[in-house]
């Protein structure tokens, strides 16, 4: 999938480290301090922080803000699996079900004859049901994933390292910037579903009255979803991208690859197949090696 062969963890002084996973991080630990603190005193910890010397309360507040940034390096470390599990790469299988025919039900509802909604089953759904995921942010990066397959007969997962490499850097911006943009939501929604769990959990578990946990657990869980909603955006914009990418640049990678172009559609696909192959294992199984024409070394530097 495109989350596990494209995503990286952001640098620690760039400012979209910032953005995308300290500033979250911070917000989810003072969230869940005040909830740990509302269930038991603040007047004790008002009284604490009045008492503590100036040398040790330095000491705690150094120690606070190390502990923020260790989490967010850690999140950081995992946001490709945060990614995986919102697109709905769930074990076990049947868990993906539910999930999956509410989506077929979504696609149903779409009159692929209607301009509007063309659009829509290409932007946001697998061509093939049989593939559909249970979430929409999957679905709609899985249908980014198969485009250049069904298309031209090339594989994404096995490419795309390959073609990224050969992008512009004004491309190669916009396209970090797009996926980036999805990790940021994925990340927010996670915390913020996390958050609503842990109120709800002391909620119940009657360490926090109704008036605390119920509010703070509704709007944790309400930041999930629209952050959720905004990821699914940015990943069918991000789609786009990746569809555009292989559209316009596919042919600057045979010529990196010192491989001659197709003349048809069909000679092309044919020879994406073969050379996906051949680059995976070797050979191909239909023999069709013989697509695989190099270019004179001239015109291949």
């Amino acid at each position: 999938m495109l989350s596990t062969i494209f995503g990286k963890t952001a640098d620690l002084l760039d400012k979209r480290f910032l953005v995308g996973l300290l500033l979250p991080s911070l917000g989810f630990i003072t969230a869940v301090g005040a909830l740990v603190v509302t269930a038991g005193s603040w007047a004790a910890v008002r009284e604490l922080a009045r008492t503590v010397p100036n040398p040790e309360r330095w000491l705690i507040v150094a120690s606070a803000a190390a502990a923020v940034l260790l989490f967010a390096v850690l999140i950081g470390t995992q946001v490709d699996r945060l990614v995986g599990w919102w697109e709905g790469y769930w074990r076990p299988h049947w868990l993906r079900k539910p999930g999956i025919w509410v989506e077929q039900r979504r696609y149903g509802r779409l009159d692929d004859d209607d301009t509007s909604d063309s659009t829509r089953i290409l932007r946001e759904f697998p061509s093939s049901t049989n593939d559909f995921l249970p979430t929409r942010l999957g679905n709609a990066l899985l249908a980014a994933e198969n485009y250049s397959r069904e298309r031209y007969g090339l594989d994404s997962v096995l490419f795309w390292p390959r073609q990224y490499l050969l992008l512009p850097d004004a491309v190669r911006t916009i396209v970090d910037d797009g996926r980036r943009a999805i990790d940021q939501f994925v990340v927010v929604a996670t915390l913020s579903a996390v958050t609503a769990v842990i109120a709800a959990a002391m909620g119940m578990n009657g360490q926090l009255g109704g008036a605390v946990w119920i509010p703070s657990a509704l709007g944790a869980a309400l930041l999930s979803f629209l952050t959720y909603r905004s990821a699914v955006s940015a990943a069918i914009a991000f789609g786009d991208l990746v569809r555009s990418v292989y559209d316009l640049h596919r042919r600057d990678l045979l010529n990196a690859l010192g491989v001659a172009s197709p003349q048809t559609p069909d000679e092309e696909r044919r020879l994406w197949t073969a050379l996906g192959q051949y680059l995976f294992r070797g050979a191909t199984d239909t023999g069709d090696e013989t697509l695989i024409r190099y270019l004179p070394s001239s015109k291949a530097e």
